[in-house]
């Protein structure tokens, strides 16, 4: 808990693995490619950098840490939490531990929306095509920004249900599967 700000964490890769087996791996990894391939070398570096954080996470805030929900799970604790918190940065090659981002919105930002939920969301310049930055769902840029508005937003209910609302009601209305195919249908028709 930093910040006074309790946060719970969902989803695979938080948990720590066998520490020694990865440590064994990654030293070997990063033995192999030192001499050899530096740019290598500096990604193995930075995953276990990532690594590192992951499991002071897991020791410092054990109970705040969760495995994954099943879909049900998922979205009753969506329509139960008074923020959701989206960082919605891909990994190349679907990687975890790759330290190469891509920023975009991903489903999480519909599901939030959908869910009557007030979505905080990692800024992307993709977001501008779906929603309305501070009217619908509110984004972050960095991890200051993300606790300012935290703290902002859980003691402001009243606007924060007014974005959640306006970001339900955009998201029913344009975000649906049915209105996505029927305007892929469409298209493909012209």
């Amino acid at each position: 808990m930093q910040n006074n700000i309790n946060l719970q964490i969902y989803g695979p890769g938080w948990q720590i693995g066998n520490k020694i087996r990865f440590a064994l791996s990654n030293y070997k990894k990063l033995l192999k490619t030192l001499f050899f391939d530096t740019d290598k070398a500096l990604n193995v570096l930075n995953e276990m950098k990532r690594r590192k954080i992951i499991e002071k996470l897991n020791n410092d805030f054990p109970g705040n840490i969760k495995n994954t929900l099943s879909d049900e799970a998922y979205f009753k604790m969506l329509a139960s939490s008074s923020i959701v918190i989206n960082i919605n940065e891909s990994r190349y090659n679907h990687e975890f531990l790759n330290n190469k981002v891509l920023l975009c919105c991903n489903l999480r930002d519909f599901e939030t929306t959908m869910s009557r939920s007030f979505s905080l969301t990692q800024f992307s310049d993709e977001l501008q095509y779906f929603f309305k930055d501070g009217k619908e769902v509110v984004s972050f840029k960095n991890e200051y920004e993300l606790v300012d508005k935290i703290k902002y937003y859980s003691k402001n209910k009243s606007e924060r249900d007014k974005i959640a609302s306006a970001g339900y009601k955009r998201a029913i209305n344009e975000h649906t599967w049915e209105h996505r195919f029927s305007k892929f249908f469409n298209w493909l028709n012209k």
